[in-house]
């Protein structure tokens, strides 16, 4: 998404909690994505999920620059929402 102040720069979620529920299959399922920066000078994608009330399992991805965690990103959230993930909050 493009920043309306013309300078070209992007705004983006640095944290994204999403979820997805369907009584009738019995799922209920969370998905938070968090982009941080690492300790090496790269940047890291941190992704959590599982059923909601588990403690879920964490995935922590490493990128050389924040442009590329945030395109890594975008692409998980797209494609949670095609799924019938929807987003609970964001930051």
């Amino acid at each position: 998404m493009a920043d309306s102040s013309g300078t070209g720069s992007s705004v983006f979620a640095t944290f994204v909690h999403l979820q997805r529920n369907d009584p009738v299959q019995n799922m209920h399922r969370f998905y938070r994505i968090h982009v941080t920066p690492g300790i090496f000078q790269d940047w890291v994608l941190v992704r959590e999920w599982g059923r909601i009330g588990s403690p879920g399992m964490v995935r922590k991805d490493c990128y050389p620059t924040r442009e590329a965690t945030v395109n890594a990103s975008q692409t998980i959230v797209r494609k949670k929402l095609k799924k019938g993930y929807t987003v609970l909050c964001f930051d």
